[in-house]
């Protein structure tokens, strides 16, 4: 108790303010309200880890005494933020392949670090119903699910950013606006020293990593979200919800990205990605404190993740060079890779890339959407790297292809792509229901049983994950998951820790909740099933809108 206590310091004066304030929202039904805290990327593997060996002893000790339970989960496909949470929020899994992809019907590039392309795939999403946050807040999330604005979104910053305090719609008084102002200033003034002395740790950090991998890749970009994720957005996080706990807000949403930004670039049992998870810890029990400084208010919480990671070897460590592009590209008429041009294709493309290594380019960021062909009789296409997943599309027509077209029209680079030595489960539209190859083998997905013992999980969530994969417009012609390539996975993007995938990394998470409510763990088996569970228990008007 005097651990999250030591860290709760601002609970008092804002729980006391906001009593005095008029600034109230309604309960939901029984006098509910909740809180979820979003462990981005943390696997449940990698938590339980984390707990076993001292990184997070306020949440062990909370398991410990039985004040919350850990249920296992899974995450859906793909193994994605943006994918979880228009699940979660809406209880709908959207056209999306990933965290990025192509369009090929606008010929358009997708990015879910976009504010626009966030804003535009929220609202493919909206229905009759309000979401799952209608009336409540999010922090540092991709989409809003219907929060009251402003919201710190992506997908709200499509409007701008959100400079005045939340509840700014209402009517406040002067307890309400000193509450308010206290919360921006105790969350800007804390990062402050912690952003300078990171800048300073993390500089050396990543001359130390770039000096061994022989690249500068990503550095400059991951200094910067060190600053902003783990400095900046984590106390930002914390104060607003606290505030709006001491506040009775009754849907509170909270990302906590700086592990999952670690993972990627470090790996996900790194020092520097586990030490995340103290700080996560730290503001866990701060949560737990204001929650029951206002037991009259019945805050439920909620700690879970919407994926994991899987530790990863980048693509090109594998290639000796190229990516999976490159590869593609490089291959000849019956569909052999020339190792040459494929090495001059990957030299070239890293001469750009150290042009570009600026710290807002979109191709330091997760992932990067590459083209070419077009020339030679080779085909024009797109490839989409998201982290251990990537999507391939040719785009001579804007089409989705089977099997047994792109087999007709471009068996070379089909060829190369199935049996490059970095891809693993390979998923293509065609039959029934999709068909998977793996090292020379080719699976029906219609087919029950047909992947079982493919990768260390159920073989049927596996055949799951592939079909619905394939079964989503804008995936690619070809789907090619760095899961089942020997030697370990691999990440397509340039990164040590990732997901997108379906390694078991990618899919198994966890919920925790709290030991009073009746959660059926085993049941849970993704997203929309805790859209289930967060809707009947405070939302039953809403109904099932799955």
């Amino acid at each position: 108790m005097y651990e999250e206590r030591r860290f709760s310091w601002a609970t008092p004066p804002l729980t006391a303010w906001s009593r005095r304030g008029i600034h109230r929202r309604p309960p939901y039904a029984a006098g509910r309200r909740f809180v979820i805290v979003h462990l981005d990327g943390l696997s449940r593997a990698t938590l339980e880890y984390a707990l076993e060996n001292g990184y997070m002893p306020r949440l062990a000790s909370a398991l410990e005494r039985g004040e919350q339970v850990l249920a296992r989960a899974h995450a859906g496909a793909p193994a994605s933020t943006p994918a979880f949470q228009a699940a979660l929020f809406y209880g709908k899994t959207g056209d999306i392949p990933g965290y990025i992809w192509h369009d090929k019907v606008r010929g358009k590039n997708v990015r879910m670090d976009s504010p626009v392309d966030c804003a535009r795939f929220e609202a493919s999403l909206q229905g009759p119903r309000p979401a799952l946050l209608a009336g409540g807040s999010t922090y540092c999330s991709i989409i809003s699910g219907d929060a009251s604005a402003p919201c710190y979104a992506m997908s709200k910053l499509a409007r701008g950013f959100p400079w005045l305090p939340f509840g700014c719609d209402d009517e406040m008084n002067g307890w309400d606006h000193l509450a308010s102002i206290v919360a921006h200033t105790a969350g800007l003034t804390t990062s402050a020293g912690m952003m300078a002395a990171t800048a300073i740790t993390g500089a050396w950090n990543s001359a130390v990593w770039a000096l061994q991998k022989g690249r500068l890749k990503h550095e400059p970009r991951f200094l910067l979200n060190r600053m902003l994720l783990g400095e900046l957005a984590v106390q930002l996080t914390s104060y607003f919800t606290l505030l709006d706990i001491a506040r009775g807000v009754p849907a509170i949403y909270s990302v906590y990205a700086g592990y999952d930004e670690n993972a990627h670039r470090r790996g996900p049992y790194s020092y520097d990605a586990l030490s995340e998870l103290t700080i996560a810890d730290e503001r866990l029990a701060q949560i737990r404190c204001a929650i029951r400084a206002r037991p009259e208010l019945q805050y439920e919480l909620y700690v879970l993740a919407d994926h994991g990671q899987e530790p990863t070897r980048p693509i090109e460590e594998v290639l000796s060079g190229p990516n999976l592009a490159d590869w593609i590209l490089s291959a000849n008429r019956s569909g052999k890779v020339e190792v040459e041009h494929a090495g001059r294709r990957a030299s070239e493309r890293l001469r750009r890339e150290r042009l570009s290594a600026l710290p807002f380019c979109h191709d330091l960021c997760a992932g990067a959407i590459r083209d070419g062909g077009g020339e030679d009789g080779k085909p024009p296409v797109v490839v989409a790297d998201a982290g251990d997943v990537a999507h391939v599309y040719f785009t001579d027509t804007k089409r989705s292809l089977s099997l047994d077209e792109l087999l007709a029209r471009w068996p070379a680079q089909a060829r190369a792509t199935l049996e490059c030595p970095g891809s693993g489960i390979v998923a293509v539209r065609g039959g029934r229901a999709g068909f998977a190859f793996l090292r020379g083998r080719r699976f029906d997905l219609a087919e029950p049983g047909s992947l079982e013992g493919v990768l260390p999980y159920d073989g049927e969530r596996l055949r799951g994950y592939l079909s619905e994969m394939v079964a989503k417009p804008s995936a690619g012609d070809l789907v090619v998951f760095g899961a089942g390539v020997e030697g370990g996975d691999v990440a397509f993007a340039y990164e040590f820790g990732s997901h997108g995938g379906v390694g078991v990394g990618d899919v198994e998470t966890f919920v925790i909740h709290p030991w009073f409510v009746d959660f059926d763990g085993p049941a849970v088996k993704g997203p929309l099933d805790l859209h289930r569970f967060f809707t009947e228990r405070y939302l039953p008007s809403h109904g099932d809108e799955s």
